[in-house]
């Protein structure tokens, strides 16, 4: 019998995904018996139904790749990612969301705000 799937997000220019800097929260994970996969799509109903926990690790949008940190830090997420995951959520899915400081913490301010809605 295998563990929950984890999902660690990797399509949003993340900081930690579980090929480089999560490869040891990976392997811990793998160690206790969840399936971890490196989720490399956009977030949307269908494609978070592989998912039982969901973490996303500083983000970046696409404009601030490759260290172009200046302001304003707009989202990594579209609406409806950000919908979508919501939804799931709700749902019972899990979520991991880490966002430390600037630019990551603007990357993920909108994702935040909605799911404390």
């Amino acid at each position: 019998m295998q563990g929950p799937i984890v999902c660690i997000d990797a399509a949003h220019q993340n900081f930690h995904t579980p090929d480089n800097r999560f490869y040891a929260f990976a392997k811990l994970l793998r160690a206790d018996g969840y399936v971890v996969k490196a989720f490399e799509q956009t977030f949307s109903a269908e494609s978070l139904k592989q998912c039982q926990i969901l973490v996303i690790s500083n983000p970046l949008n696409q404009i601030n790749a490759g260290g172009n940190w200046r302001l304003p830090t707009p989202s990594a997420f579209t609406s409806a990612e950000i919908q979508a995951v919501k939804t799931w959520v709700a749902n019972g899915g899990k979520l991991f969301l880490i966002a430390d400081h600037m630019p990551f913490c603007w990357s993920s301010a909108g994702f935040r705000k909605s799911l404390r809605n």
